[in-house]
């Protein structure tokens, strides 16, 4: 691993397709520090998951505010697979029969998290409570939190509808951020299907905080 001592402020840790840029973005303009996302279990910084120890998160943490970014594995099941379809033409493939298989990043995760210092964030809270939320991010990063009417702004800016010219919901398939909902597997996956990931993963689901979801 190269030295990232000086280069990195905060790290973005998150399974892919969870509004990890969208984070980044707002995190960036409140801050004004050097961010860094590690996608899959942080591999572009560590080379391969064996790194990413206990050990070696705690190194980084020496000079780094580690925050784990959330999603409902569905939800990212049901973006990868839009995303490889329409836009990457199957770059995500080997990833989402990884999420299928064993839940790989979160399984990571549930091992992980509370071994070490963070700050977990919920992309589904982003949503649904975006100022607390940021509220409580930089209330864990320990930097002097800016007024509700400044984060607001930076929220506004960064809304899906400022990025996209979209409404939530509104789907384009072709784009990056294609449809700007929670729970869009409910709408994609057939019964069959629902049934059989909630079989297979109710455990781990429920160590997520998702088990409580509908079917």
């Amino acid at each position: 691993m190269g030295d990232w001592s000086d280069m990195v402020s905060i790290l973005i840790l998150h399974p892919g397709r969870c509004g990890s840029h969208w984070l980044l973005n707002m995190l960036k303009t409140l801050t004004g520090l050097h961010l860094y996302e590690g996608y899959d279990d942080g591999r572009q910084i560590w080379g391969t998951r064996e790194q990413m120890t206990h050990g070696g998160l705690e190194r980084l943490r020496a000079t780094t505010d580690l925050v784990f970014l959330l999603r409902d594995p569905r939800d990212v099941l049901v973006s990868m697979g839009a995303y490889s379809q329409n836009v990457v033409q199957g770059h995500f493939d080997a990833e989402m029969r990884s999420i299928w298989q064993d839940l790989g990043w979160f399984r990571w995760y549930l091992e992980m998290h509370g071994q070490i210092k963070h700050c977990t964030v919920r992309y589904e809270d982003l949503w649904t409570a975006p100022l607390q939320t940021m509220r409580v991010v930089l209330a864990y990063l320990g930097r002097i939190v800016p007024s509700d009417e400044i984060i607001a702004k930076v929220i506004e800016h960064e809304s899906f509808i400022q990025r996209t010219g979209r409404e939530r919901g509104q789907e384009l398939a072709s784009h990056h951020l294609r449809k700007g909902i929670i729970g869009d597997w409910k709408n994609v996956w057939n019964e069959n299907t629902k049934n059989q990931f909630d079989t297979r993963f109710h455990r781990e689901l429920e160590e997520l905080g998702y088990a409580d979801q509908v079917l």
